[in-house]
């Protein structure tokens, strides 16, 4: 959904129009579940053509006997011609994990035109995820 746009309007000193520039804030979020050490995708967010985007991705994971495990991603990416593509790495992963879910995780990779929030979970477990996207695009 959108949580609000708006236009900017660079003028140069004779009130000419440079540039124009719309700034969205989107919000995506979803759920899946992992059985065992699979991978699901918990939500995906489409990078609009001819943009750049900066991204936080939030992700929250439990299992029957509520083990948790979080994540918090901060990343960019761009759409430029082809397929969208990530500015660098995704920088500022942090996750945390209860001891009977270590080697669950979640990811952030671009595929296509997509940001994809991924997560892996862990052998003979079950693992219900929720998580979202907060996407600014410029």
């Amino acid at each position: 959904s959108d949580e609000g746009a708006r236009v900017l309007w660079y003028r140069d000193d004779l009130g000419e129009c440079l540039m124009a520039q719309l700034r969205l804030a989107h919000r995506v979020s979803g759920v899946v579940q992992t059985v065992g050490a699979t991978t699901g995708d918990i939500a995906t967010y489409t990078v609009p053509a001819n943009t750049s985007v900066t991204f936080q991705a939030y992700a929250s994971g439990k299992d029957s006997s509520t083990n948790a495990v979080g994540n918090a991603t901060v990343g960019a990416a761009k759409r430029a011609g082809g397929g969208a593509a990530l500015v660098g790495a995704v920088v500022g992963a942090l996750s945390v994990t209860d001891a009977a879910l270590v080697g669950a995780s979640v990811t952030v990779v671009v595929s296509g035109n997509l940001i994809v929030l991924r997560a892996t979970g862990v052998a003979l477990i079950t693992i219900d995820w929720f998580g979202e996207i907060l996407v600014w695009v410029n």
